[in-house]
């Protein structure tokens, strides 16, 4: 776990291939607050339930989960929250996907666990039914303010989440259909779908020391539909900025933050811009409480030689190099670095060599020991000795940052 000052601590679960980030802070109103940005795949579903059941039975809500994008191992997790769980105590959802009908009172009846544009639409109408609320397209403009504490989205553009919105609509009436027959199937008739296994594929840079991968070109790589609309946001709070990346290739990354960083520097306007809608979760404070999110906002993720700063990133794709570039790192400042990965086909190691020749010194949290597993070369080792590189497995250590 990182502590952050004595109000913030982000923390992770032993999510295998996914993602799965908590957030929990002292709002202004002085209670607790919590933020799950993704929910990892099914088969760490029993580590999503724990650390809600350890939520709710400290702080009684979840106040917001984020789903980045409709990835198995990134909304797995969630998907069988819902399905086991009799009450859920969450205050909103944030994913984006096709709202059904309003009229709309019939349950999805699916055991299946491929999660794809299909699954991600069944989410939602299972989210609806247990009365969750859901806001269902979140893009580039959006804010969100949790209790002081302000989530900036600065992707997906609306090109992007253009490129998904099809497949979710198609699914959608898919399901309208899928229902209509249902109601007059036996259920043991209901056709059931057999799990997918996400496949992580390319060729490890293990073998291949820090030195010469730093001067090696950035592999090529596709990018799905989905990953392409992930969800990117900066959270800002008590002086702190925090990127997170989803799986969000470097480019549109890289748009947003240009975007964002120019409003983020224009100080006094930034609050004052119409960038877009302000949902509010748990403010309870009296008048005066909008001058503090300002002074928050001015004070963080902006440094006057430097650009944007940012105390804690997490990289996307589970580090893949395929997802960062040097236009990408040279956007913005930071030392610290959030890699959700088990080290089954992630991370590439050449994302922590470009770091590391990008920023110099750089410290490393993930959710498991990869690192100590043929990562390193023995050229390799002086990094760690000359203080530059540092890895902390923060599911068992905790550290205290300023």
């Amino acid at each position: 776990m990182l502590h952050f000052g004595s109000k913030i601590t982000v923390s992770l679960i032993r999510s295998g291939k996914g993602d799965c980030i908590h957030i929990r802070f002292s709002g202004y109103s002085g209670q607790a607050r919590n933020i799950i940005i993704d929910s990892g795949p099914p088969v760490s579903a029993a580590e999503f339930r724990k650390l809600y059941n350890e939520i709710i039975k400290r702080d009684k809500m979840l106040d917001c989960v984020i789903v980045t994008h409709y990835d198995e191992d990134h909304l797995g997790g969630l998907v069988k929250l819902v399905e086991t769980e009799g009450s859920i105590n969450i205050g909103s959802v944030y994913m984006n996907g096709v709202l059904p009908p309003e009229d709309d009172e019939n349950p999805v009846h699916s055991s299946h666990t491929n999660l794809s544009a299909r699954q991600n639409q069944e989410l939602i109408h299972k989210l609806l039914e247990a009365g969750i609320p859901i806001e269902n397209q979140v893009t580039a403009g959006r804010k969100i303010e949790v209790d002081g504490a302000i989530l900036t989205v600065i992707a997906p553009d609306e090109e992007r989440f253009g490129r998904v919105l099809g497949q979710l609509e198609a699914e959608e009436t898919r399901i309208q259909k899928m229902l209509q027959e249902q109601l007059q199937e036996e259920p043991e008739k209901r056709p059931q779908e057999k799990s997918q296994k996400v496949l992580l594929a390319g060729e490890s840079d293990w073998s291949v020391s820090f030195e010469k991968l730093m001067d090696r070109t950035y592999p090529s790589k596709s990018v799905t539909a989905s990953n392409g609309a992930s969800i990117v946001f900066v959270f800002q709070y008590d002086g702190y900025s925090f990127l997170f990346t989803g799986d969000a290739p470097a480019g549109a990354v890289i748009k947003g933050l240009k975007h964002w960083g120019s409003s983020a520097l224009s100080v006094g306007k930034r609050e004052k811009e119409d960038m877009g809608r302000v949902d509010e979760i748990g403010r309870t404070g009296e008048k005066g409480e909008t001058d503090k999110t300002d002074q928050t906002v001015k004070k963080s993720g902006t440094d006057s030689t430097c650009g944007i700063r940012f105390q804690l990133v997490k990289l996307p794709h589970h580090g893949s190099a395929g997802n960062i570039s040097d236009q990408l790192l040279s956007n913005f400042q930071a030392d610290r670095f959030v890699i959700c990965a088990d080290g089954s086909g992630h991370p590439d190691k050449m994302t922590v060599s470009k770091l590391l020749r990008q920023y110099g010194s750089i410290g490393i949290y993930s959710n498991y020991s990869w690192w100590r597993k043929g990562f390193l070369c023995d050229g390799d080792q002086k990094y760690l000795t000359q203080g530059r590189l540092d890895f902390v497995n923060i599911v068992e250590e905790e550290i205290e940052l300023p």
